[in-house]
């Protein structure tokens, strides 16, 4: 019977049905797609390569703004499995962003399409993609500290893989099950799992992850007590390491090292290996992109800082090299890779498309130009595209002009006397590392710990302690600001008060020599006599009155004896003094704040350099004039400012039609040496530890300024305050229009204004002078 014809073509009658229905199933599923939509699914994988590409190249926040375009796309719908694609990786990418409800989304919607298609064919295959796709799952629940759910969904993951599974998931899952045994505290089963894991990777010919392995592995190790153990594990992975390592492994080696090092006692190896995470560490933060994401990176290995610190801190009176590498840590935290990329000119517009502004770029700056302008509402936040023109300008520079992650950049110290600070809240105490570098000197380390009474008014002053909104918020301000509530502000009250805690801060903050160079300065010097200090803070210490601390009993202030700078990052350092202009003029923008005060600025920008001011009649002539090759010496705007963080700080150029000016803008404007910017919180720069240094002041000085003078609070304005900020300014104008660098032209002005009016620091120590070093 089965030779017969008929029953031949009935078995293949069956099989070609039972073919035809699989396909069926595959193309309703989207397994497979279906002919009229192949070429886009071909355009979407290539979209997904790009993405890929750009998470190994560690631009983790560029790499979310392709996913995000990608995966809101409606036609990505009409092929199923494509879409699963975009949310698997778009589940990483989130994840290691910390964006857990996106990460979840995305991950849950994978999960259901992969089951439904494991539960249809139960093959090896489908059976390791739904296996990836829980893995992911459990790296959320680890990422949200639930290692319970984290070990139940790995379970899961061998239970599903028994029927196959990609080597990687079934790598990932031993490397996954010993870092949470670790986690919690059962290091021997963690070195199970992790030997496990290697065992697999090594057999696969899997490096990378026979090296993370072989990390967990020490780590389980160690912490059973082997430290040789932990050592030669740590040494194996090494030698594992090839060229192209992830430089997040070679971070894991160090960072495991460090705590060896620790363990051990050995200061030295601390220290190097210490500095060296951190720098790592530091580039693979800056390509988080935006600044909570970058904040969130640094709070990870703050603990790896603080301990550097301290050690080199130890070893760096004997030590030479120790004391490099202190300096040195201290300054990454502020290192700027947005300010390198403005430093470069990427960004100017030009025929050459290698030289222009990017595409990409230029399209954002339009769209924030559309949302700035009253004439072109829009509708919702503009807050995201900030976000975007971060990653993509950070990502931009990464990718045009960085060097190797990690590689050393040449470190630059300005002429002056310099003095980087760094604020640790350690365990309820508040430790403040600092250096100073004089002038061809050998730098002086320092570290002091603040009494619990000077820690909490310290807060107060730079306005940390002000974690809302006060009530009478709507009273008006007389502050060249839009904002509310500030006089019924913790901060307020702090600067209004001359006896406060935080002015006797001196001698915790600097060293007792550089306060006693300072206290030796006659009174009456010459600006030539009179020492520039340039102070590099970190952000909790940016927002301090620098000038207004005492240095004796007496009252005497250290803008009394010193002019001061802020420097907003070492990366916006110019390397060699840019040559002087020919051009003198005065470009002046003065709208919206008290009138009365902008008179007293226009009079005396008009007698400082007669027919010499231009004065822009609205915004748009502004831009225009900022635009286009500069033919002004100084730049002079008095209007309202706003707090904004990052690339949305802003000034408001007209606030009865809302125009704006951020700092996204003005990344493709050119500024003169010069920049006086008389409004409130335009001198500002983000609060929180660890963000890429920009805004308004250090866009202004990548962007041509040498100088810029602004609000780090709000600014006193009109009759019931004197006019203070007018006629602070006024007195500015009269001295750099005699040929003072700004620095010594605002200590003057301020030191005028408290010889005739009011002492109070709320009066005249707002206004404070930013510099890239270039002060010829």
């Amino acid at each position: 019977m089965l030779a017969s014809p008929w029953t031949w073509g009935i078995l293949l009658a069956v099989v070609l049905a039972w073919q035809l229905y699989r396909n069926y199933l595959a193309t309703r599923l989207g397994v497979r797609p279906t002919t009229q939509n192949l070429e886009q699914v071909k355009q979407h994988m290539l979209i997904l390569q790009q993405a890929n590409q750009l998470v190994i190249q560690g631009e983790i926040g560029q790499a979310m703004i392709v996913l995000d375009e990608l995966a809101q796309r409606p036609e990505i719908e009409e092929t199923p499995a494509v879409a699963a694609q975009v949310d698997f990786h778009r589940t990483q990418v989130a994840t290691t962003l910390g964006r857990f409800d996106v990460a979840l989304a995305s991950a849950e919607r994978g999960v259901r399409f992969y089951r439904e298609v494991y539960q249809r064919w139960r093959t090896p295959r489908n059976a390791s993609a739904l296996g990836e796709m829980l893995q992911q799952v459990a790296k959320i629940h680890v990422r949200q500290g639930n290692s319970a759910a984290a070990i139940e969904v790995l379970e899961e993951v061998r239970s599903v893989s028994r029927r196959g599974a990609f080597r990687q998931t079934a790598v990932r899952t031993e490397i996954e099950l010993a870092r949470l045994y670790i986690d919690t505290g059962d290091y021997p089963r963690g070195a199970d799992h992790a030997r496990k894991g290697h065992e697999l990777a090594a057999k696969w010919n899997m490096r990378d992850h026979a090296v993370d392995a072989l990390h967990h592995q020490a780590i389980g190790v160690g912490g059973a007590g082997d430290l040789v153990g932990c050592r030669r594990l740590l040494d194996a992975a090494e030698a594992a390491m090839h060229p192209d390592t992830p430089v997040g492994l070679q971070a894991d080696n160090l960072k495991v090292r460090f705590g060896l090092a620790i363990d051990e006692g050995n200061l030295r190896e601390q220290v190097d290996t210490g500095t060296k995470f951190l720098r790592i560490a530091g580039a693979l933060k800056a390509a988080r992109g935006w600044r909570q994401h970058q904040a969130d990176a640094h709070a990870s290995f703050a603990d790896v800082e603080q301990q550097t610190l301290e050690a080199a801190l130890t070893l760096a009176a004997d030590d030479p090299e120790a004391l490099t590498m202190y300096v040195t840590a201290l300054g990454m935290l502020r290192e700027s890779d947005i300010a390198n990329l403005l430093r470069t000119g990427i960004l100017d517009t030009g025929s050459d498309a290698r030289q222009g502004l990017p595409g990409v770029v230029a399209e954002l700056l339009v769209q924030l130009a559309r949302a700035e302008d009253p004439e072109t509402p829009t509708i919702g936040s503009s807050a995201h595209l900030y976000e975007k023109l971060e990653n993509v300008a950070s990502a931009q520079f990464r990718q045009m002009m960085q060097g190797p992650v990690g590689k050393p950049r040449k470190r630059i110290v300005p002429g002056h006397h310099f003095v980087q600070t760094r604020l640790v809240a350690d365990d309820g105490k508040i430790v403040i590392y600092g250096s100073w570098e004089p002038p061809g000197r050998t730098p002086v380390p320092y570290r002091c710990e603040l009494p619990s009474d000077l820690a909490q008014s310290l807060l107060e002053v730079t306005g940390h302690a002000d974690r809302k909104r006060p009530a009478g918020a709507d009273e008006p301000e007389a502050v060249r600001a839009s904002t509310k509530g500030w006089q019924r502000s913790v901060r307020r009250r702090a600067l209004a008060d001359w006896n406060q805690p935080w002015r006797s801060l001196t001698p915790l903050l600097l060293p007792p020599a550089l306060v006693d160079l300072v206290a030796a300065t006659p009174p009456n010097a010459a600006d030539d006599e009179i020492p520039l200090i340039m102070f590099s803070p970190d952000s909790l210490l940016w927002a301090l009155p620098w000038s207004a601390l005492r240095i004796d009993d007496t009252g005497t202030t250290l803008g009394d004896r010193a002019a001061t700078a802020l420097l907003p990052s070492n990366s916006v350092l110019n390397p060699e003094p840019a040559p002087q202009p020919a051009a003198r003029g005065v470009l002046s923008y003065l709208h919206g704040v008290d009138e009365a005060g902008l008179e007293l600025e226009r009079t005396s920008l008009r007698t400082c350099w007669p027919a010499q001011v231009d004065e822009a009649i609205d915004a748009d002539t502004l831009v225009r004039e900022l635009g286009t090759a500069n033919k002004y010496s100084m730049l002079t705007m008095s209007v309202h400012g706003d707090d904004r963080p990052g690339l949305a700080h802003s000034l408001l150029l007209n606030p009865e039609r809302r125009t704006r000016l951020s700092a996204a803008r003005m990344m493709g404007l050119r500024f003169p040496r010069t920049v006086v910017v008389g409004a409130c919180f335009s001198g500002n720069l983000d609060r929180r530890i660890g963000t890429d240094p920009i805004g308004i002041p250090s866009v202004m000085l990548c962007r041509g300024a040498s100088t810029v003078i602004g609000g780090t609070f709000p600014l006193p304005d009109g009759a019931s305050t004197g006019h203070a900020t007018a006629t602070i300014l006024e007195h500015l104008y009269i001295q750099l229009a005699r040929g003072a660098r700004a620095p010594w032209a605002l200590r003057r002005a301020q030191q005028r204004w408290r010889a005739e009016h009011d002492t109070s620091p709320l009066s005249w120590a707002g206004l404070t002078a930013m510099s890239n070093g270039d002060l010829v």
